[in-house]
């Protein structure tokens, strides 16, 4: 074989080996269907290292999951689910419970009945024990389409596992973690504002996700007076200029902020003025899109925050 050969033959190997990895890495954000890492990592029964953070009593993983929300909040004595992603998303929210030993949920919030949030919830219900589902208060004529909707109710139905409206404000306790449910305090025309806000805290740690929550949602809570302070803020509807007002971040007012976001959406999310906003207030950002699954751990009042 000559050497030109040879070279050809080395070029057309590292494009292939180019165009795979690209495609592991952010095809999933523009197509549910199509394999990330986690699946090849599933499929051949390999890993990828687990952040260090699982060495902590207590864990938040915001899942990358494209365009859409899905957080797991552990710690040894309970496991909550918030969201599930887009169809599709089954597969590598299954293996990172695995590999966590996590056999079955204590819980799961369902923020509102958008594809992007709830799409793999029943498809979950097929593989792990539920504890409960809590939602908000859901009028099915409202939803564009119901079917996602149904699918996880009928198989919570079939599978005996308790599907709750919320009626906040509530307080829950799981295991040592407290969950306050703040919103929402009212049924909104907006079904993003039907959000259900929850603060979880263990310890003095604490992180406040909103799902697609937005300004109207926000001035309720603001106008509500509750404790809406949390170390991690899971900004509300990926980074929409729709959301993150100023008044409801600086009553947060954060350690830390995570948005949940597709590669390359096409919603032009996160925008430049929610970003420019964390970063006049000095708030660190952490962004699924770029930087993938991100790990929190907290050892009961200190923070260790992906690298």
């Amino acid at each position: 074989m000559t050497l030109t050969i040879r070279k050809r033959l080395s070029g057309v190997f590292l494009a292939v080996l180019f165009l795979t990895s690209f495609l592991l890495t952010y095809g999933p954000h523009w197509n549910a269907r199509l394999p990330s890492w986690d699946s090849v990592y599933s499929w051949f029964r390999l890993t990828d290292p687990l952040s260090d953070a699982y060495d902590q009593p207590f864990t938040v993983t915001f899942l990358d999951v494209g365009q859409g929300d899905c957080a797991l909040v552990l710690t040894d004595s309970a496991a909550i689910l918030i969201d599930t992603g887009t169809p599709g998303n089954e597969e590598a929210i299954l293996n990172r419970l695995s590999r966590l030993n996590v056999t079955q949920l204590d819980c799961v919030i369902a923020t509102h009945p958008h594809e992007d949030h709830i799409g793999s919830l029943g498809g979950l219900l097929d593989e792990v024990p539920v504890g409960q589902i809590l939602q908000p208060d859901i009028r099915v004529e409202d939803l564009d389409d119901p079917v996602l909707y149904r699918d996880y109710l009928a198989k919570a139905f079939a599978r005996h596992i308790p599907v709750r409206t919320v009626h906040p404000p509530e307080i829950l306790t799981f295991g040592s973690i407290r969950v306050e449910l703040l919103g929402p305090l009212r049924v909104s025309e907006n079904i993003n504002n039907d959000s259900i806000a929850v603060r979880i805290s263990y310890g003095t740690c604490s992180v406040l996700l909103t799902g697609d929550m937005e300004a109207e949602e926000e001035s309720d809570l603001l106008a509500s007076g509750a404790n809406l302070s949390a170390d991690i803020l899971k900004v509300g509807h990926h980074g929409s200029e729709s959301s993150t007002t100023l008044p409801f971040l600086l009553a947060v007012y954060p350690e830390a902020a995570v948005i949940s976001v597709g590669a390359g959406n096409d919603y032009g999310h996160p925008h430049p003025e929610i970003l420019e906003r964390l970063a006049e207030q000095d708030i660190p950002v952490f962004r699924t899109d770029e930087q993938g699954t991100l790990v929190f751990g907290c050892s009961g009042n200190e923070w260790i925050l992906p690298e």
